[in-house]
């Protein structure tokens, strides 16, 4: 091999590594979905991405269903999931890194599912914002 291309594997390989080591360390992240829905109401979730695929769970009112990971190399991570209360269900995008990054504090992305909609919380702000209403 010549040596300008020597040069631009070694480059390559520096850039792979550093993005591996960037998003071991700040691309972990935690979410969790809270049913707020009120008393004796269930709230039926399933996530998925691309690769991982969450399963069904039922959370009860004031609990909450979390799952941490690893966002990609490059910051495509993307999970939606399917939520549904009594009679009304919707597919919504819960977290997508490049949406999320920053508005996530400590990495901990907070989503509280309630009567009128799913609302994400901001804790830099510390309120809860509406996202997305039911449909």
């Amino acid at each position: 091999m010549g040596s300008s291309k020597i040069s631009n594997l070694l480059v390559i390989s520096l850039f792979l590594a550093l993005s591996m080591m960037t998003t071991g360390v700040r691309g972990m992240y935690h979410v969790y979905v809270y049913n707020m829905l009120g008393e004796n109401e269930n709230l039926w979730v399933h996530c998925s991405s691309k690769d991982d695929d969450l399963g069904i769970h039922l959370v009860p009112y004031q609990s909450d269903f979390h799952w941490k990971f690893n966002v990609n190399i490059f910051r495509t991570t993307l999970f939606s999931c399917d939520l549904a209360k009594k009679t009304v269900s919707g597919h919504f995008v819960i977290f997508n890194a490049k949406r999320d990054d920053g508005n996530c504090k400590d990495d901990q992305c907070i989503w509280h599912v309630k009567k009128d909609g799913i609302y994400f919380y901001n804790a830099f702000a510390m309120r809860d914002e509406l996202k997305f209403r039911w449909p």
